[in-house]
């Protein structure tokens, strides 16, 4: 598969995806969930290129924070070890967050694009911006690096470079 296929495919999974990510604004102008997806793909993997690592959250491996208060995150970890405790993907979507969401899989799973987009959207449109009230890309941007639309932890550089990245795009 070439480059420009994989882009491609990765466009239209982010479309198809995100169709159901209805609300976002940027500058006053509607922001397709297509369009939210590829760009959160362009932050967290070069829009695919590095698909293919799993990182691992120090904060929800043993010993670790999350780990330490969640005895859910403690399950997975003695079902899966260190690989509940990594993020996967295009998305880089968190196993663990995936699992509160309701995927069931394994977390390899997640590194296939179309299911990694699903989660990635379920995430968006459930938790920044019906239960957090996420109505900016800006918004959206915050919710999913740092967990939380409405708090003081606003990831700046962030949320600057995937303005950048949407402001770039030719959807």
């Amino acid at each position: 598969m070439t480059d420009q296929q994989l882009g491609q495919d990765l466009i239209w999974t982010c479309r198809s995806a995100g169709a159901g990510i209805v609300g976002i604004t940027h500058e006053g102008q509607p922001v397709s969930g297509g369009s939210v997806l590829l760009t959160i793909s362009g932050l967290e993997s070069t829009f695919g290129q590095q698909r293919l690592f799993a990182r691992l959250e120090a904060g929800y491996a043993k010993g670790g924070h999350y780990y330490l208060r969640s005895p859910e995150v403690r399950k997975l970890w003695a079902t899966y070890g260190c690989l509940a405790a990594c993020s996967y993907g295009a998305f880089q979507l968190m196993f663990v967050t995936a699992t509160e969401l309701g995927f069931d899989g394994h977390p390899v799973d997640l590194q296939t694009d179309t299911t990694c987009a699903y989660w990635a959207a379920q995430l968006i449109s459930r938790r920044i911006i019906k239960a957090q009230g996420a109505t900016t890309l800006a918004q959206v941007l915050d919710g999913y690096n740092s967990g939380s639309s409405r708090d003081e932890n606003v990831p700046e550089a962030y949320i600057a470079k995937g303005i950048s990245l949407y402001n770039s795009l030719k959807l």
